[in-house]
Formats: structure tokens, sequence, C-alpha cells
């Protein structure tokens, strides 16, 4: 419900898997999440403002340690470090599939 409200209020941007798409801004499974946004310094704290919120109301905490963050291969650095120090989650490498899907999509050259 945050993360709906965040992107309704337009303060979250999710993914299109094509232009007539909606935008996805979260999946959730069993025990786990994966969470889409812009990889910036304002999406990041928007972002780790609602899953603080979120471990505030239902007392349940976000495993950061088993967390990682996956960025374009076109994101710079510095701001790779800064949006990882925002969110407190490392990066994380190609991490292969996720219940049988790819974590990570190559784009045709």
């Amino acid at each position: 419900m945050l993360l709906r409200k965040a992107q309704q209020a337009r303060l979250l941007s999710g993914i299109k898997i094509w232009r007539g798409a909606p935008e996805i801004t979260h999946l959730l499974f069993a025990d786990d999440a994966i969470l889409f946004c812009k990889a910036n310094i304002r999406e990041a704290s928007i972002l780790r403002g609602i899953l603080q919120k979120y471990e505030s109301l239902s007392g349940q905490m976000v495993n950061l340690q088993k967390s990682h963050i996956l960025f374009s291969p076109n994101m710079e650095e510095s701001n790779r470090v800064e949006i990882c120090n925002i969110m407190g989650i490392p990066e994380g490498e190609n991490l292969g599939f996720y219940l049988g899907l790819p974590t990570q999509f190559e784009g045709k050259s």
C-alpha cells in the first residue's frame, strides 16, 4: 500500500516491460520482494523511508544483509555508492535467476 501510494503520487517510478504497459514498482513473493525505482538520490531516499515506515508499522524488519541493489551498467560508480549508502544495502552482481526468471536483462545492441 505504501509503495502504491508513492507511485500514485509520482514519488516513485517503476519499470515498464513495454510502452503501453503499466509501471511496476514492486513484485511480492512469499517472504521476498523485488522493488523497482529510478536510480537517483530522491527515489532512493523515498524508498528507504517507505521501508522504515513499513518496519515501524508492521514490527517486521527488512533484512538488509540479505538484500542487494542492481544497477544498469550505465550507472556512474559515484551514484551507485551514494544510493547504496542511502539504502544501507550493498550492490549486488548478476544474481542469476529468481523463481525461474533472470534478475538482469541484457539490452539489444
